[in-house]
């Protein structure tokens, strides 16, 4: 009984890998359709830019001759559909591939959505896009931009005025040569970039897994929060304070300055420069600390197991 029990599950098994096998081949033969360029035509106006669309790149730029086009990437089984309505260009993606045939969305790297802009000033810019890189191009103005991505990059240099908001799960994220009333990012697992951007009011970082690099930025107020990875500022200016919270990694100031600033890492170094003498208070290994004795604005730092060195730029 127990040899015909066997006997079963091994036909079982090999069944199962025959039917596995035909279904993997029938799938990657689906996955392989042929990639063609669709290119819409937008000629009534609008004020908003809405996309959604699951596994392609997205590009957003100034057209060079003043027209609005949609040029999509697709297949037979994956197209758009380009449309106005009540003053928003929407942008949707269709997929009518079945699970098997997903599977395989490495075959799908050429797909690509690139939107040419005849104007440049906008309201609200919102992009959901499940797997791919996301550029939105610095000749563009909006009012606001709401970015959420689950897989892939994000590059934004277009200038925002109200607020920036992006979030991510896996990726890079890269704002640079903007300016903006509030600015939030929060990324899963991934690297952000922020480079030559004044926010007005209040810069907001959440980063579980990752580094952040900071550079010639000025913000009202900065607040970080980061668990594992390194945290870099440099040429950041805060006119408020600067509040950072780190789990893993070292916290890195390089001519930087706020009124006040509030750094805590449990394990990770803290040091740097500062442009203004400070009053530290200080909790940790009082061995593993090197900071000036000054007055001015408060700098509390507190951390485990790191060591803190601070100086301040004469």
């Amino acid at each position: 009984m127990k040899k015909l029990i066997g006997l079963i599950g091994v036909i079982a098994l090999v069944a199962g890998a025959v039917l596995f096998g035909t279904n993997f081949n029938k799938a990657r033969a689906a996955a392989k359709e042929e990639v063609k360029t669709v290119t819409t035509d937008v000629n009534d106006e609008f004020q908003n830019i809405n996309i959604d669309i699951d596994t392609s790149d997205l590009i957003i730029k100034k057209s060079d001759n003043g027209l609005t086009r949609v040029e999509c990437a697709e297949t037979e089984k994956i197209f758009h559909e380009v449309k106005v309505e009540d003053g928003t260009l929407k942008v949707i993606q269709n997929d009518t591939r079945k699970w098997t045939e997903s599977m395989f969305n490495f075959f799908y790297n050429e797909l690509k959505v690139t939107i040419y802009l005849g104007e440049t000033d906008f309201n609200n810019l919102n992009i959901l896009v499940s797997t791919g890189y996301i550029d939105v191009a610095k000749e563009l103005t909006f009012k606001t931009a709401e970015i959420k991505g689950s897989t892939g990059d994000v590059s934004v240099r277009a200038k925002v005025l109200d607020s920036i908001n992006i979030n991510l799960s896996t990726g890079r994220i890269t704002v640079e040569e903007t300016n903006t009333k509030n600015l939030f990012v929060k990324a899963s697992t991934g690297i952000v970039n922020l480079k030559n951007i004044t926010v007005e009011e209040k810069t907001t970082i959440n980063v579980s897994t990752g580094d952040i690099y900071l550079s010639d930025l000025t913000s009202g107020k900065i607040n970080i929060s980061s668990s594992t990875g390194d945290l870099f500022l440099t040429n950041v200016i805060a006119n408020d304070d600067i509040i950072i919270k780190t789990s893993t990694g070292n916290v890195i100031f390089d001519h930087s300055d706020a009124q006040s600033l509030n750094i805590e890492t449990s394990t990770g170094d803290v040091r740097g420069s500062f442009l203004t003498p400070k009053t530290f208070i200080i909790s940790a290994d009082i061995k593993h600390v090197d900071v000036p004795k000054t007055n001015g604005g408060f700098c509390d730092i507190k951390t485990d197991t790191g060591r803190i060195k601070i100086t301040i730029v004469e």
